[in-house]
Protein backbone atom coordinates (compact mmCIF):
# COMPACT_ATOMS: atom_id res chain seq x y z
CA UNK A 1 0.00 0.00 0.00
CA UNK A 2 3.16 2.27 0.12
CA UNK A 3 3.71 4.63 -2.72
CA UNK A 4 6.81 6.83 -3.27
CA UNK A 5 5.61 10.31 -4.41
CA UNK A 6 7.26 12.77 -5.94
CA UNK A 7 6.04 16.43 -6.11
CA UNK A 8 7.19 19.72 -7.42
CA UNK A 9 6.48 22.98 -6.06
CA UNK A 10 7.72 26.09 -7.60
CA UNK A 11 9.52 28.37 -4.77
CA UNK A 12 11.10 31.37 -6.90
CA UNK A 13 8.66 33.15 -9.47
CA UNK A 14 10.24 36.00 -11.80
CA UNK A 15 9.25 39.24 -13.80
CA UNK A 16 10.95 41.69 -15.52
CA UNK A 17 10.59 45.48 -14.90
CA UNK A 18 11.89 48.30 -16.88
CA UNK A 19 14.51 46.25 -18.24
CA UNK A 20 15.53 44.31 -15.03
CA UNK A 21 14.24 40.77 -13.63
CA UNK A 22 12.86 40.75 -10.47
CA UNK A 23 12.62 37.77 -8.14
CA UNK A 24 10.28 36.78 -5.46
CA UNK A 25 9.03 33.70 -3.27
CA UNK A 26 6.07 32.07 -4.67
CA UNK A 27 3.20 31.93 -3.25
CA UNK A 28 3.05 28.42 -3.50
CA UNK A 29 6.36 28.05 -1.69
CA UNK A 30 5.46 30.05 1.11
CA UNK A 31 2.53 28.01 1.73
CA UNK A 32 5.16 24.84 1.69
CA UNK A 33 6.81 26.37 4.19
CA UNK A 34 4.17 27.24 6.52
CA UNK A 35 2.41 23.54 6.08
CA UNK A 36 5.80 22.02 7.11
CA UNK A 37 7.23 24.11 10.48
CA UNK A 38 5.43 24.49 13.46
CA UNK A 39 5.37 28.25 14.37
CA UNK A 40 6.19 28.92 17.84
CA UNK A 41 7.50 31.85 18.72
CA UNK A 42 5.12 34.37 16.25
CA UNK A 43 1.21 34.72 15.63
CA UNK A 44 0.32 32.19 13.62
CA UNK A 45 -2.77 34.64 12.15
CA UNK A 46 0.23 37.04 11.18
CA UNK A 47 1.98 35.31 8.96
CA UNK A 48 -1.02 33.43 7.13
CA UNK A 49 -1.63 37.39 6.67
CA UNK A 50 1.91 37.93 5.14
CA UNK A 51 1.13 35.11 2.37
CA UNK A 52 -2.35 36.48 2.07
CA UNK A 53 -0.95 39.86 1.15
CA UNK A 54 1.54 37.97 -1.20
CA UNK A 55 -1.46 36.26 -3.36
CA UNK A 56 -3.67 39.42 -3.20
CA UNK A 57 -0.63 41.67 -4.45
CA UNK A 58 -0.13 38.41 -7.10
CA UNK A 59 -3.95 38.53 -8.40
CA UNK A 60 -4.46 34.73 -6.66
CA UNK A 61 -7.89 35.96 -5.42
CA UNK A 62 -9.46 31.82 -4.72
CA UNK A 63 -6.05 31.05 -2.99
CA UNK A 64 -6.18 33.84 -1.12
CA UNK A 65 -9.82 32.78 0.39
CA UNK A 66 -8.46 29.16 1.24
CA UNK A 67 -5.72 31.53 3.48
CA UNK A 68 -8.51 33.67 5.38
CA UNK A 69 -10.23 30.23 5.84
CA UNK A 70 -7.46 28.89 7.70
CA UNK A 71 -7.04 32.03 9.60
CA UNK A 72 -10.66 31.46 10.56
CA UNK A 73 -9.80 27.91 11.99
CA UNK A 74 -6.61 29.68 14.15
CA UNK A 75 -9.06 32.01 15.62
CA UNK A 76 -11.27 28.92 16.60
CA UNK A 77 -8.85 27.26 17.91
CA UNK A 78 -7.98 30.74 20.12
CA UNK A 79 -11.43 30.32 21.21
CA UNK A 80 -11.11 26.87 22.39
CA UNK A 81 -8.02 27.13 24.58
CA UNK A 82 -9.44 30.59 26.11
CA UNK A 83 -12.31 28.40 26.76
CA UNK A 84 -10.64 25.57 28.42
CA UNK A 85 -8.79 28.09 30.62
CA UNK A 86 -12.51 29.02 32.38
CA UNK A 87 -12.74 25.23 32.94
CA UNK A 88 -9.38 25.16 34.59
CA UNK A 89 -10.01 28.14 36.69
CA UNK A 90 -13.13 26.87 38.22
CA UNK A 91 -11.84 23.50 39.17
CA UNK A 92 -8.15 23.45 39.61
CA UNK A 93 -6.74 27.16 40.11
CA UNK A 94 -2.96 26.42 40.23
CA UNK A 95 -3.19 24.50 36.30
CA UNK A 96 -5.65 27.02 35.59
CA UNK A 97 -3.32 29.96 36.86
CA UNK A 98 -0.63 28.12 35.03
CA UNK A 99 -3.31 28.05 31.57
CA UNK A 100 -4.01 31.23 31.76
CA UNK A 101 -0.34 32.95 31.37
CA UNK A 102 0.45 30.25 28.72
CA UNK A 103 -2.76 31.51 26.57
CA UNK A 104 -1.88 35.22 27.16
CA UNK A 105 2.07 34.83 26.49
CA UNK A 106 1.88 32.34 23.27
CA UNK A 107 -1.88 33.13 21.80
CA UNK A 108 -2.71 36.79 22.36
CA UNK A 109 0.16 38.93 22.84
CA UNK A 110 0.30 39.50 18.95
CA UNK A 111 -2.92 40.98 18.81
CA UNK A 112 -2.34 44.48 17.91
CA UNK A 113 -0.39 43.36 15.36
CA UNK A 114 -2.69 40.89 13.73
CA UNK A 115 -5.65 43.86 13.58
CA UNK A 116 -2.83 46.59 11.96
CA UNK A 117 -2.66 43.73 9.02
CA UNK A 118 -6.21 42.79 8.89
CA UNK A 119 -6.36 46.52 7.77
CA UNK A 120 -3.46 46.51 5.37
CA UNK A 121 -5.25 43.37 3.61
CA UNK A 122 -8.68 44.52 3.79
CA UNK A 123 -6.78 48.19 2.14
CA UNK A 124 -5.33 46.13 -0.54
CA UNK A 125 -8.44 43.73 -1.24
CA UNK A 126 -10.72 47.54 -1.76
CA UNK A 127 -7.66 48.26 -4.34
CA UNK A 128 -7.84 45.17 -5.87
CA UNK A 129 -11.42 45.68 -6.57
CA UNK A 130 -11.30 49.23 -7.66
CA UNK A 131 -8.60 48.22 -9.94
CA UNK A 132 -10.82 45.61 -11.68
CA UNK A 133 -13.75 48.14 -11.99
CA UNK A 134 -11.42 50.28 -13.90
CA UNK A 135 -10.28 47.67 -16.02
CA UNK A 136 -14.00 46.73 -16.64
CA UNK A 137 -14.59 49.00 -20.10
CA UNK A 138 -11.50 48.00 -21.60
CA UNK A 139 -11.15 44.65 -20.93
CA UNK A 140 -13.05 41.29 -21.45
CA UNK A 141 -16.34 41.80 -19.11
CA UNK A 142 -16.84 38.26 -18.69
CA UNK A 143 -13.63 38.08 -17.28
CA UNK A 144 -13.90 41.15 -14.72
CA UNK A 145 -17.46 39.59 -13.37
CA UNK A 146 -15.02 36.43 -12.60
CA UNK A 147 -12.47 37.84 -10.94
CA UNK A 148 -15.21 40.39 -8.97
CA UNK A 149 -16.58 37.44 -7.82
CA UNK A 150 -13.62 35.99 -6.59
CA UNK A 151 -12.73 39.89 -4.89
CA UNK A 152 -15.89 39.91 -2.89
CA UNK A 153 -15.75 36.60 -1.86
CA UNK A 154 -11.98 36.85 -0.31
CA UNK A 155 -13.47 40.48 1.40
CA UNK A 156 -16.57 38.46 2.64
CA UNK A 157 -14.17 35.80 4.17
CA UNK A 158 -11.83 38.33 5.41
CA UNK A 159 -14.91 40.52 7.22
CA UNK A 160 -15.48 37.70 9.19
CA UNK A 161 -12.43 36.85 10.52
CA UNK A 162 -12.02 40.19 11.55
CA UNK A 163 -15.27 40.06 13.28
CA UNK A 164 -14.37 36.70 14.95
CA UNK A 165 -10.86 38.37 15.46
CA UNK A 166 -12.20 41.44 17.12
CA UNK A 167 -14.73 39.39 19.69
CA UNK A 168 -12.32 36.78 20.44
CA UNK A 169 -10.55 40.01 21.63
CA UNK A 170 -13.36 41.23 23.63
CA UNK A 171 -13.71 37.69 25.15
CA UNK A 172 -9.74 37.71 26.48
CA UNK A 173 -10.57 40.82 28.18
CA UNK A 174 -13.42 39.37 29.80
CA UNK A 175 -11.18 36.49 30.45
CA UNK A 176 -8.68 38.67 32.28
CA UNK A 177 -11.38 40.21 34.70
CA UNK A 178 -13.23 36.64 35.48
CA UNK A 179 -9.32 35.46 36.05
CA UNK A 180 -8.88 37.96 38.50
CA UNK A 181 -12.11 37.38 40.19
CA UNK A 182 -11.90 33.63 40.54
CA UNK A 183 -8.27 33.74 41.91
CA UNK A 184 -9.00 36.48 44.26
CA UNK A 185 -12.26 34.34 45.26
CA UNK A 186 -9.70 31.27 45.37
CA UNK A 187 -7.26 33.11 47.94
CA UNK A 188 -10.11 34.23 50.04
CA UNK A 189 -11.65 30.78 50.62
CA UNK A 190 -8.19 29.06 51.45
CA UNK A 191 -8.00 31.57 54.18
CA UNK A 192 -11.25 30.81 55.53
CA UNK A 193 -10.74 26.80 55.33
CA UNK A 194 -7.83 27.47 57.44
CA UNK A 195 -8.77 30.01 60.16
CA UNK A 196 -12.20 32.16 60.51
CA UNK A 197 -11.21 35.04 62.29
CA UNK A 198 -15.20 36.27 62.42
CA UNK A 199 -16.46 32.80 63.67
CA UNK A 200 -13.46 32.13 66.37
CA UNK A 201 -14.10 35.85 67.60
CA UNK A 202 -17.93 34.96 67.91
CA UNK A 203 -17.50 32.19 70.03
CA UNK A 204 -15.26 33.98 72.47
CA UNK A 205 -17.63 36.22 72.80
CA UNK A 206 -19.85 34.28 73.65
CA UNK A 207 -17.56 32.41 76.12
CA UNK A 208 -16.41 35.47 77.91
CA UNK A 209 -12.83 34.06 77.49
CA UNK A 210 -10.46 36.79 77.03
CA UNK A 211 -7.67 34.43 77.74
CA UNK A 212 -8.17 32.93 74.55
CA UNK A 213 -6.84 35.87 72.94
CA UNK A 214 -3.42 34.66 73.73
CA UNK A 215 -3.32 32.24 70.93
Amino acid sequence: ERVKKISRVRLLESRIQDGTVWYSISSDGIEFYLDTKEIKDESKISVEQLLLEKMIRSEDFKGGTEVVKRINQEVERLWYRKNKVIDLLTTDIFAGMEAYERFFDTGIKWFDEEQKLFVKNKELIEAALRRAESEKISGDASQFYRTSNEIYRLDTELKVAMNNHSELLKACTDLGIKADDIIRKSKLSRLRSRFDFINVRDRIIRSDRRDVLEY
